[in-house]
This record gives structure tokens, sequence and C-alpha cells, in this order.
């Protein structure tokens, strides 16, 4: 899990250092905080089955160590989104008083929480796309009560391999989760493909059974 959570959190990181460092990025640097509170109570949700499932040990221990680590992450990065904003001139600053005082760690998200069932994960294995997408659809995309920013921070925890590859190069905001999704689309759903190595699976299978 530890790998896992922290590469992904190390991407909005990055995005956050980018738009802290130019003005006028409030509302990109609102989307990174939001997709950061999401993100932070997917990692509660996670760490808890985690920890009901192992046995008392040095292995629960050091779960627990990193996911105070990531904790204190997450928080350094909402009290830098709380500078940030509080640099804007008046009525800006004001506007924003309010949803940056609320945002914590362990604050409930104003967004809902999805289901604790492990999304299905996807690593560019063209066969596997369509049983992928039909899931991550069921499961988020086709949610009306969740944003798309938070439906970006979930597909990009699924994916892995080429897939995630595929995807690296795009932030994550609102405006790029479409794009990524005709991006995934576009490359992994290959009909064709897919009929072609089932018929050559056939083939294969009937040779064998006439040796």
């Amino acid at each position: 899990m530890r790998g896992g959570f922290r590469s992904r959190l190390s991407i909005l990181q990055k995005e956050l250092r980018g738009l802290l460092l130019e003005e006028g990025k409030r509302w990109e640097v609102e989307e990174v905080q939001s997709a950061i509170v999401d993100y932070a109570a997917w990692i509660r949700a996670v760490q808890e089955r985690i920890e009901a499932a192992m046995e008392s040990g040095d292995e629960l221990k050091e779960e627990i160590r990193e996911a105070v680590a990531l904790k204190a992450t997450v928080r350094a990065m909402l009290v830098e989104i709380k500078k940030y904003l509080s640099r804007l001139p008046g009525e800006e600053q004001e506007l924003n008083g309010n949803s940056v005082q609320s945002a914590s760690v362990n604050a409930e998200p104003s967004r809902p929480v999805l289901p604790k069932w492990e999304l299905p994960k996807f690593d560019g294995n063209v066969l596997e796309f369509t049983a992928f997408w039909d899931q991550f659809e069921a499961a988020v995309h086709s949610r009306d009560d969740v944003s798309d920013v938070t439906r970006f921070v979930y597909l990009r925890a699924a994916l892995a391999g080429n897939a995630l590859k595929a995807t690296s190069r795009y932030s994550v905001t609102a405006a790029n989760y479409t794009i990524v999704v005709q991006v995934l689309k576009n490359r992994f759903s290959k009909p064709g493909v897919i009929v072609e190595r089932h018929i050559l699976a056939l083939v294969q299978m009937e040779g064998c059974e006439s040796e």
C-alpha cells in the first residue's frame, strides 16, 4: 500500500508546487485542495481496512507509522494552500477563507466518500480494458455526486504500467479528466484486437486437441 499511496500523493504534490509558484491560480489551487482532501479520505478508508485485516506486530506498526507520515504530508500541503490563498487580495481572500480553514486531514470531505470496495486496476492489457472500464464506470465515473477532480484522483490511483505512463503527462485537474478518459479509450479500447486474440486462442486450443 505504502508505495502506491506515496507515489500518487507525490503527483498531487508536484502539481501543487508548480501552481504555488504562480500568481492568480486560485481556481486551480482549489481544485488540487479538493483532490487532496478527497484523497486523504480514501487513504483513511483503505488504512482502516488494512489495519482491520492485519494482526498486531511490527508490520501493523509500520503501516500505522506510514499512515501518520502520509497524513503529515497532506496536512503540510493544505497549510501551503492556506498560505497561498491568504495572500489573495480583498474579495478573493474573503471568498476562500471559510473553505480553507475547514479543510484538514481529519475533517469529513465535502464530497461523498466512495464505497469501501477495492476499485479495479488496469496496467495496459488491452484484453482487460473493457472489464476495467465497466467496473470503474459503475463505481466512480457514472456517479453524479462526484466531481471530475475526484474521478481523476481515483482513476489515476487505479492505473499502473503502460496505462499510467499514457496519462502521466496530464495534471490532476477537472478539465483534464475527460481528456485522459478519451486517451485511455483511444489507446486500449481495441475490439478488433480482442477478437483476433480470442480467435487465435481458439485455433491454438483446436491444434492442441488434434495432436
